[in-house]
């Protein structure tokens, strides 16, 4: 399951679309400049979006296709805006994004993106399978209820 934002108006202008990410990191953050001066982030999403378009055959040129800004809303919080251009993109904003979301959460390890925990954003986090971690909360019919039985 993954809570996919909007497209909004970029700030960029017409040809752009922006999308934003609420992002809870796992720790407290002392220095917030360092997150927002993250350019590891602008820097993997533009190469993934980069190769998406030569694979399909497009040229990307020299042109800039997406790019990544973050504003932090406190030492735990941020909203990690991805914006790419709109002409007909595949969804080119999900591979910015989970590039971008896995160069913050190497420096900052992250805890839920939209709301929902990180188990769940194995794909785009690029993560191995975990083990479930007992201390996060979890659903009241997780694990005790057999969908082959009857109600």
């Amino acid at each position: 399951m993954f809570v996919t934002p909007a497209a909004t108006q970029s700030r960029l202008g017409d040809e752009w679309e922006a999308r934003c990410w609420t992002v809870t990191l796992a720790a407290e953050v002392s220095d917030v400049d360092s997150v927002q001066s993250l350019d590891t982030m602008s820097e993997a999403a533009t190469a993934i979006v980069h190769s998406s378009l030569v694979r399909k055959g497009e040229d990307a040129g020299l042109q800039e296709v997406c790019k990544v800004e973050v504003a932090v809303v406190d030492s735990m919080h941020l909203i990690l805006v991805v914006s790419t251009r709109k002409a007909d993109r595949d969804r080119e904003y999900l591979g910015a994004a989970g590039a971008a979301m896995r160069a913050l959460d190497a420096k900052h390890p992250i805890a839920d993106v939209q709301g929902i925990p990180r188990r769940f954003w194995r794909l785009p986090l690029g993560l191995q399978s975990e083990e479930p971690n007992p201390e996060e909360p979890r659903h009241p019919d997780q694990g005790t209820r057999n969908p082959n039985q009857g109600t």
